[in-house]
């Protein structure tokens, strides 16, 4: 499966765009380089990560690849070419741009901007955070990057800190980095359940007592979202054959647009049963919203499978960062 990440500079006179890649095919390539044709004044740039040596850092996997940690050292990766970048914004793969983002130019002059994730509150707190971000898009100066030296920070937090990674990138950025970071608007990275909950469903869901954004917020940015992001969703994605993902009709039509031919996924098991029937799937996000804490723990086992993750996350060893 190919799998790539994106990360942008410069204005829509002069784009470019610098795309880290994992197990990609002369095909793959070449279907981005037939695409890159109709926009002449944007520039691309590969970085496949076969030729980086992120092993080193002994990283759990995330759904059987390393492509999800390569955020954490753009900065090695990207190398000389981030000479000339003022302002940089990531994107992972299963992200789609809706609606202008100009309005990101008024955080340019922060460490890193980033929006606070709608996971439960139960799970930062377990981690001895008061704040986490989603790491899915990241607004990045590089200059303040370079000069408070965060990659090394991020580097250190592997070397010196005992975590438990359920998320490995995302924990590790909010361990290391989560005071830096400046919180953008929730309508720059939306999520499939912010859209799948409505009316009274999304005030259970987004109870303030369970997340961290909560139901007003979500409300208030589904009136003009900016950036959707496919994360989540028992990993029920809108190129998988699906009734409920609520991205389904918007991220086909770019996917058809660069290959009519595309087969969507066939999911099996539990997750086929979840993606066919959307009333199910809000019950089981519901009930798992509300379980006793030794049930949630069971469902959550059933959403990290679910996930694609392989449950073999190893641990880093030493003390845990004092926040």
């Amino acid at each position: 499966m190919s799998i790539s990440s994106l990360i942008i500079n410069g204005d829509i006179d002069n784009l470019k765009i610098h795309i880290i890649t994992s197990d990609f095919d002369d095909n793959c390539y070449n279907k981005i380089n037939n695409f890159a044709t109709m926009y002449p004044n944007v520039e691309f740039f590969y970085y496949p990560l076969e030729n980086f040596n992120i092993e080193k850092y002994n990283l759990p996997d995330w759904r059987g690849s390393q492509i999800a940690n390569a955020r954490l050292f753009f900065q090695e990766i990207l190398g000389k070419n981030l000479d000339d970048i003022k302002n940089l914004l990531y994107l992972d793969a299963d992200t789609l741009v809706v609606s202008a983002i100009t309005g990101l130019e008024d955080y340019q002059n922060c460490n890193i901007g980033a929006v606070i994730d709608s996971g439960k509150l139960k799970y930062f707190k377990d981690l001895g955070l008061n704040i986490y971000y989603n790491s899915g898009v990241l607004y990045i100066n590089v200059d303040n990057w370079l000069n408070n030296n965060y990659q090394d920070s991020i580097i250190k937090t592997i070397e010196d800190n005992k975590l438990n990674l359920i998320l490995p990138d995302q924990d590790i950025l909010n361990y290391s980095l989560g005071n830096e970071i400046t919180s953008l608007p929730l309508e720059y990275n939306m999520n499939s359940y912010e859209f799948l909950f409505k009316g009274l469903s999304s005030k259970l869901f987004f109870n303030d007592k369970i997340r961290l954004v909560s139901h007003s917020k979500v409300s208030k940015a589904k009136e003009n979202p900016r950036i959707l992001h496919a994360c989540g969703f028992a990993n029920i994605k809108p190129w998988s054959n699906n009734k409920v993902n609520p991205f389904n009709e918007e991220f086909m039509k770019y996917l058809y647009g660069v290959n009519p031919m595309f087969e969507k996924e066939k999911l099996d098991g539990f997750r086929k049963v979840l993606s066919m029937n959307p009333q199910l799937l809000k019950l089981f996000l519901i009930v798992k919203n509300y379980c006793p804490e030794n049930m949630d723990n069971f469902l959550s086992n059933i959403h990290l499978k679910l996930e694609g993750s392989q449950l073999r996350h190893k641990k880093i060893y030493k003390k845990q960062l004092n926040k």
